[in-house]
């Protein structure tokens, strides 16, 4: 993991324009050399003079990286590299930078630099985001979520004396940073805060951090939709959020399907938290999912991998294809017998699944 990562000098405007002009151009290719139009490089910054744009180069060349690595081995890593080792301008009519080593290696994942991931770095512009970045994706890689102290956490972001009070450190470091890797990276981080022992008065003393790729963000906005009323949102996104780390979005569906039929309580929201998790539990340990396919090219094929599938679990199911054979593209389909349960769903330009699940004691399942 990356425990530090800082800039010996920041990051100015126009050193961001040319490293972001580097990194995407598909020529860079870890070459120590490569060469530009300088008309390219006039053009990524937007300025044309000669003089302007060896200023520039000559800040450019101050760009050093200082950190400090700790692998899986717990062997530790520290120093400081520049970005590029110089730069020449030739007949001004072209460019050629020549890279330090170091930053090289940053980009060839058998070398240890590379869990430095610059050209993240490179792409974010408050100082805190990429050390924050670093130290939850690799805390929350095998885990779905952590809790660290907020003293342990400024440690980490190298703040240990500064900002005393959270409202503090809240608003000027992880709201920014958070906001900032959520809005760049593929990773979406949340957190909540957590008082001492549980207490409605007490101080707030850890940070619980998890995780969630665009695809589950998406699940949970969904099944938020569900509800016609929402009184407490945070929680009902972190219970949602444990349950979809528990079972699939679609055995979820079913679950709060088959909750709404039975609510008798005129609050859903109150009776869903109360009841979820010991619904999740009920339906992990009666239901064994045998069979799973996301990808159906076509409606017919869709109705045929039911049919097929489902009476291998059940030859009895062969006697429900007029059921069946009456679906409606953009009707969710749903059976249960003792044996299995079915949910599945056809939608032209949208969701298309098939979920089988054996019950693993062939009894009637009781939700009650």
């Amino acid at each position: 993991m990356i425990y530090f990562l800082d800039l010996k000098e920041d990051l100015k405007f126009f050193d961001k324009k040319i490293l972001k002009f580097i990194l995407d151009n598909k020529s860079f290719d870890n070459k120590e050399k490569i060469l530009f139009n300088i008309m390219e490089i006039k053009g990524c910054i937007n300025r044309y003079s000669n003089n302007e744009l060896e200023e520039i180069l000559d800040d450019f060349l101050n760009i050093r990286i200082k950190y400090k690595i700790i692998d899986e081995l717990k062997n530790e890593y520290k120093g400081n590299f520049v970005v590029s080792n110089s730069y020449k301008i030739i007949n001004d009519e072209s460019v050629e930078f020549e890279f330090s080593s170091d930053f090289l290696n940053t980009f060839k994942p058998e070398h240890y630099l590379y869990e430095l991931k610059l050209s993240l770095f490179f792409s974010f512009s408050f100082s805190y985001s990429i050390i924050l970045y670093n130290f939850l994706a690799s805390k929350l890689q095998n885990l779905n979520y952590i809790k660290i102290g907020i003293n342990e956490l400024k440690d980490t972001l190298n703040l240990k004396t500064n900002y005393n009070r959270l409202y503090d450190f809240e608003k000027y470091v992880l709201l920014p940073s958070i906001n900032e890797i959520n809005q760049i990276s593929n990773k979406k981080f949340f957190y909540n805060k957590i008082k001492r022992n549980n207490k409605q008065n007490g101080k707030i003393s850890t940070l619980e951090f998890f995780t969630i790729n665009e695809d589950k963000l998406n699940q949970i906005n969904l099944i938020l939709g569900s509800f016609s009323e929402i009184k407490n949102y945070e929680l009902l996104f972190h219970k949602i959020l444990y349950c979809l780390n528990t079972v699939s979005y679609e055995s979820l569906s079913v679950i709060l399907n088959d909750m709404k039929k039975r609510n008798n309580e005129k609050n859903f929201e109150e009776y869903f938290l109360s009841k979820i998790e010991e619904k999740v539990s009920e339906y992990n340990e009666n239901y064994l999912l045998i069979y799973s396919v996301n990808n159906v090219k076509s409606f017919n094929q869709y109705k045929s991998l039911i049919l097929t599938n489902a009476y291998i679990v059940d030859n009895s199911f062969l006697f429900l294809w007029s059921s069946i054979s009456s679906i409606k593209k953009g009707q969710p389909f749903e059976y249960e017998s003792d044996i299995m349960k079915i949910t599945a769903k056809y939608y032209d330009g949208g969701d298309k699944f098939i979920k089988i699940y054996q019950k693993k004691r062939w009894r009637v399942y009781n939700w009650l």
